[in-house]
């Protein structure tokens, strides 16, 4: 049970991490970007990798914890 306390704190703090870093990377992309279907793809693409992310840290804790 300590074990898996442990890893779901872990991962939302790397969540917090990620997303937060990820919002500020995305918000200065936006204001150097002229065109919104640009802007529009870029965040399609960003949400695809964060949802990649999540799934592969959520696979990689449940090994950890069956472990």
């Amino acid at each position: 049970m300590r074990v898996f306390r442990m890893a779901s704190l872990v991962t939302k703090n790397y969540w917090r991490l990620y997303t937060s870093s990820l919002i500020l990377c995305f918000g200065l992309f936006i204001e150097n970007t002229a065109s919104e279907a640009a802007a529009e793809a870029a965040l399609v693409v960003v949400l695809v990798v964060v949802v990649v992310v999540v799934v592969v840290v959520a696979v990689v804790v449940v090994i950890v914890v069956v472990k």
